[in-house]
């Protein structure tokens, strides 16, 4: 009997057609999807011709999900809007496509033309950090060629006790966080079954929290409109991992009570945006042990 090959499915990225890093994934969804259209014309029947059928655009889309170590969150930061100079990883106007080899045991998929439609950067109690990527490609190869040579790394990732989260200019016992940075895509086709022009639209950088809704959080309730500056860190061991938010608004938003012997806590969700000169976001990752 046959079996599944799901073990042995690989996910590698890289600027040329032979990707070049390798990323352990929890989940890949990226795929061709294509449809198939139809003449809704009358013609003294309910029966739909098979003739009158042609094929429509397809879209190459889907999410990468993973727990990143240091060393594959800055190969993913670069992918996903931001430029880099040694530590320190600043947003950018502009977005740079990859390519993705998706192995899937009997033949892979290579997808060109591949940009980073939202990042998520989100983690809870007892759990690594980890990152949702929604993809839009261009291009799809189908082959039996081997995956090729690429070396994982074995550093571990981060995880939510090893965060720090400073709100409203004081550090706050942080139950979860959940930073997803939209760079809101534009897809066109053009005359073309494929996506042929992909392209930044308005950027959003989004922010939620939770936390213990005690005395001591009761201050990030009606909280300026202006906003504020916020951070959340991770470090362990050489690396640590800093999102440094200009400002923070975050409009009101009262706890709640679920259930009984449940915890009360306070759920606060915003939006950064650039301060003067100061951008929304920049991160600044040690990814060298």
């Amino acid at each position: 009997m046959g079996g599944s090959a799901a073990v042995f499915g690989k996910v590698g990225i890289g600027t040329s057609s032979t990707v070049d890093t390798a990323l352990e994934v929890l989940s890949c969804s990226l795929r061709k999807q294509g449809q198939i259209l139809e003449h809704e014309g009358i013609r003294g029947t309910r029966s739909r011709q098979s003739e009158r059928a042609a094929p429509g655009t397809y879209s190459i889309s889907g999410q990468i999900v993973c727990q990143p170590c240091p060393e594959e969150l800055a190969s993913i930061l670069t992918w996903s809007g931001f430029s880099v100079a040694s530590t320190t990883y600043s947003l950018t106007e502009t977005l740079t496509s990859r390519y993705v080899d998706v192995y899937t045991g009997p033949d892979k998929g290579l997808y060109g033309g591949v940009y980073v439609n939202r990042i998520t950067l989100s983690s809870s109690e007892n759990s690594p950090l980890t990152c949702t990527l929604d993809l839009v490609g261009q291009t799809e190869t189908r082959s039996t060629s081997s995956f090729p040579a690429v070396t994982y790394t074995n550093s571990r990732p981060f995880m939510h006790h090893e965060v720090t989260g400073t709100f409203v200019s004081s550090s706050r016992a942080v139950k979860s966080v959940n930073v997803t940075i939209d760079n809101a895509l534009i897809v066109a086709f053009n005359a073309s079954q494929s996506a042929n022009a992909i392209f930044p639209g308005n950027r959003n950088v989004a922010v939620s929290y939770t936390t213990p809704w005690t005395s001591a959080e009761t201050d990030m309730y009606g909280q300026s409109v202006a906003g504020s500056a916020a951070t959340i860190a991770y470090a362990y061991g050489g690396y640590s991992l800093s999102m440094a938010f200009a400002a923070l608004q975050v409009p009101d938003s009262g706890p709640v009570i679920s259930r009984i012997g449940s915890e009360i806590v306070g759920e606060f969700s915003g939006m950064a945006r650039k301060s003067g000169s100061t951008a929304e976001l920049i991160i600044t990752l040690d990814s060298t042990p």
